[in-house]
């Protein structure tokens, strides 16, 4: 007659061992697998603004080497259209997601409606958030080329936007970066910003955009360049709104080399 084998179960301290060492995994893999995620969001962001530098070339080879206008009325247009607008409307940019950063967190896409399909609004309130900010003083605009010793009058700073050909170091002037704001509408919350300003003194006296580049990606922003090239900028990490200005990042327009102006 056979025997009947008896069948043993976990003890209860087995178990508490396997959920231990599952736990233990976890804690290990979990920040693993979210610097993977955050390394692949910097990586997108990054081609993201490797497209803008493409886009932003071929504006200018068919506009005479002029950058494209920060902002500016159409014929027959009934309100301004800022510089992201105007490159939806003119099909140099054919796909929205091309304004969101991957890596900046959801709750910072506040008043981003650019996305919904049904919006037709092509004016500020829906491409003024956008999470890449232009060099609007130096390159969008001639706002720091007016007056008495330029050829410009003060009055027409906003008129015109600079020339490539005009940029005397391409690969170390910056065109367009991630940019953030806490001004605006709402105030006080974080959201993306299609300008950047060029010194903190400015951002942080500005009360109705402060428009900084913003280190979003583990400290580190990341920067178009006039040339056509991206890379990471990395930070000191104590600012993500501020430390942009400090000279071992991309410094200010006061810098002795400086990246921000034509020079």
């Amino acid at each position: 007659m056979m025997g009947h084998r008896r069948l043993h179960g976990f003890t209860l301290i087995e178990l508490l061992v396997v959920i231990s060492i599952i736990a233990l995994l976890i804690s290990i893999l979990l920040p693993a697998l979210g610097s993977a995620r955050e390394a692949a969001q910097a990586i997108a962001c990054m081609s993201n603004e490797k497209q803008y530098g493409v886009v932003f070339n071929v504006y200018m080879d068919d506009y005479n080497q002029y950058f494209p206008m920060w902002t500016q009325q159409p014929p027959g247009a009934s309100a301004e259209y800022l510089w992201p607008a105007t490159m939806w409307v003119k099909d140099y940019i054919t796909d929205k997601n091309l304004f969101v950063c991957p890596g900046f967190s959801e709750a910072a896409r506040v008043n981003l409606d650019l996305l919904n399909p049904a919006s037709t609004n092509q004016s500020f309130s829906e491409f003024t958030y956008i999470h890449y900010g232009y060099n609007y003083l130096h390159l969008g605009s001639i706002y720091r080329y007016t007056g008495s010793q330029f050829s410009h009058p003060y009055e027409d700073r906003w008129k015109y936007s600079a020339r490539r050909d005009a940029v005397v170091n391409p690969a170390q002037t910056i065109m367009l970066a991630d940019g953030a704001a806490y001004g605006g509408n709402p105030f006080g919350v974080m959201k993306g910003h299609m300008g950047i300003c060029d010194n903190v003194s400015d951002c942080d006296n500005n009360a109705n955009q402060t428009l900084y580049p913003h280190a979003r990606h583990n400290a580190a922003i990341n920067v178009l360049w006039v040339d056509g090239h991206a890379d990471a900028v990395k930070t000191d990490g104590q600012d993500p709104l501020r430390d942009a200005f400090k000279d071992d990042a991309l410094g200010d327009r006061y810098s002795i080399d400086s990246k921000w102006d034509l020079y």
